[in-house]
């Protein structure tokens, strides 16, 4: 935790949150008021690979890698806690449509280190979410054992030194 925080009333940490939120948004981190973890693994997969970010309302991809072939990625991120420490991506719906061709995937830590990193195929992808009838979506987890995947590109190395360095930085 950061010094001095304790000492804060909870309406000088909501303001400075405010605060450190607009910042994010001015810095082009952050697209929206949501939690951060999503915005800042799109930045961070995008400046790293030079993909295009798409609009916040593009359905079922979030950004088109560079060069003529113009590949989907959907880009999914957890932050894992001692309190909530669950790998689940939010819900993939339409799967079997497939909106995307990649799914980029990221876990942080508590304070946003990069656990792991993976490139994972559409197909991959299908052949390991499981169904949700409750939200009819599909759920799959950033597992550890992807890295070990055939199909599967282990990004973690790249990924760490790309966040260390963004989030050090000033951008």
């Amino acid at each position: 935790m950061l010094a001095g925080l304790e000492s804060l009333s909870l309406g000088e940490l909501f303001k400075l949150h405010s605060g450190i939120g607009s910042e994010l948004i001015r810095r082009d981190i952050l697209r929206t008021g949501n939690n951060p973890c999503g915005d800042l693994a799109e930045a961070l997969f995008c400046r790293t690979f030079n993909w295009h970010r798409e609009a916040n309302s593009k359905m079922g991809y979030d950004a088109l890698t560079a060069g003529p072939e113009k590949q989907r990625i959907q880009i999914k991120a957890r932050r894992v806690t001692i309190r909530n420490p669950s790998r689940q991506c939010s819900a993939l719906r339409k799967l079997s449509e497939a909106p995307f061709d990649f799914l980029a995937g990221i876990v942080f830590d508590e304070e946003y280190r990069v656990l792991l990193a993976v490139k994972v195929p559409h197909s991959v992808v299908v052949e390991m979410a499981r169904s949700s009838a409750h939200t009819n979506s599909a759920r799959f987890f950033l597992r550890d054992s992807l890295k070990g995947h055939p199909r599967v590109t282990d990004l973690t190395g790249e990924m760490k030194r790309a966040a260390e360095t963004m989030l050090r930085g000033m951008a």
